[in-house]
């Protein structure tokens, strides 16, 4: 039974992915490989106690402190173990609905954190259970994972890390791979990696990221990402499944057919790339920008941003060119692109840092405005004037954001002017 394909949420769960050299053919594949079952007597005990009507939390966690495997599967990998629903991508506890209210309560082995450690409540008991049950994976993952690198033809492995995560994997004499993640923070994640071909990286893909809470906006670059849930339009693979694939296909080409690995990995992306630069410069929206609307200067600071940044991107082209491989017609095009994109922006940006002052004393003013409706829905005892207040501050924190997004992208405009003006000179 293909249980990829069948199974694709068991994924980090109860499989992984790795990428394996075929001695016979120096082919590289993707394996499936399954993981262990370690712990399963000490989980079936533990899901003993939980169904067990008489036994309380404390018997739970006594259970875990008694056992020293266990003890250490549950005190360790909590940056593997706990996601949010985006975790379907990477394989994930998606099922598992317990995390906010595992996060609020503190969950401890000590069990200090427990308001009644002698409740024998079975709702309590079991979403313990599936704390310890999702530490238990974690484990058995990362066990999989260490025993697949100690084989010499083992290149690659699927993992499932939280938060920011860089990786190297030395796949062929000709081919390395940079893994880039960030798992678990929800529009905030990203999967992507970059081919370091014959020591030269390419970059022709960059990712917008937003990081939410700290309202930051950083452009990523790829040789390619991937997404993190499926396109229900789209039956192609996504997430790992189509990370694994594009690594396969890339390595084995390099190896039978270099000039094809090249137009394929390294021209036509560059191709598609300075393509759309092309056209965005082109288009009438570039040339007749409408200041006082947020949602065009939002699209004209995401295009400006992309298009002065693959200025970075030439002196790996220029390299590439050095070793033959026939790409300076993107450098001249890339060129092109930001010298009108600089007289865009030049003819623009005065008139919309003049926004900015009003911009900043109306925030200001909704910033106390939202602290004094918060304040004021700590008094009120009426549930539906309650739920009214909220959709009154709703609309406020709506009114702050697309004050705060315009600071964001005057800021982003000016960087992208900056970075032309640093490499045109």
């Amino acid at each position: 039974m293909d249980v990829a394909n069948k199974y694709p949420r068991f994924l980090n769960r109860h499989y992984i992915l790795a990428i394996k050299e075929n001695l016979q053919s120096h082919c590289f594949e993707k394996t499936i490989i399954t993981c262990g079952t370690e712990l399963d007597k000490e989980r079936a005990e533990l899901y003993a106690i939980c169904t067990d009507c008489r036994k309380s939390v404390k018997n739970m966690l006594d259970y875990i402190n008694s056992r020293v495997e266990l003890k250490l599967a549950y005190e360790s990998f909590n940056g593997d173990a706990r996601y949010n629903s985006l975790s379907t991508a990477f394989g994930g506890l998606c099922d598992f609905e317990y995390n906010a209210f595992g996060e609020k309560q503190k969950w401890g082995i000590a069990g200090a954190d427990l308001s009644n450690l002698e409740s024998t409540d079975k709702d309590i008991k079991y979403k313990l259970f599936k704390l310890v049950f999702q530490h238990i994976i974690a484990y058995r993952r990362d066990i999989t994972i260490k025993q697949c690198l100690q084989d010499a033809n083992t290149k690659f492995v699927t993992h499932c890390r939280k938060g920011f995560s860089t990786s190297e994997y030395k796949i062929s004499n000709s081919i390395k791979i940079i893994l880039k993640t960030n798992f678990a923070y929800g529009r905030s994640s990203y999967l992507g990696l970059v081919i370091m071909y014959k020591g030269l990286q390419i970059l022709p893909c960059h990712d917008l990221v937003l990081f939410w809470h700290t309202r930051i906006t950083i452009l990523m670059n790829f040789s390619k990402s991937f997404p993190l849930m499926p396109d229900l339009d789209n039956p192609e693979p996504w997430g790992w499944e189509a990370a694994v694939n594009y690594i396969v296909d890339a390595v084995n080409l390099a190896s039978i057919n270099e000039q094809t690995f090249i137009d394929r990995y390294i021209v036509s992306p560059c191709e598609q790339m300075v393509e759309q630069f092309e056209k965005w410069v082109a288009h009438n929206d570039f040339y007749i920008l409408d200041i006082s609307s947020d949602d065009e200067i939002n699209l004209f600071a995401i295009r400006a941003e992309r298009i002065s940044s693959s200025l970075k991107f030439m002196n790996s082209l220029r390299k590439f060119e050095q070793n033959h491989i026939s790409v300076g017609q993107f450098i001249y095009r890339i060129q092109k692109c930001n010298e009108q994109l600089k007289i865009r922006i030049e003819k623009y940006l005065p008139d919309i840092i003049l926004r900015i002052p009003k911009c900043k004393s109306e925030l200001e003013k909704l910033e106390l405005t939202r602290l004094e409706l918060e304040a004021k829905k700590q008094l009120l005892q009426n549930e539906d004037g309650v739920n009214q207040l909220i959709n009154t501050i709703n609309d406020v924190r709506t009114q702050i954001r697309i004050r705060k997004r315009l600071i964001e992208n005057t800021q982003l405009i000016q960087q992208s002017l900056r970075q032309i003006r640093k490499y045109i000179k």
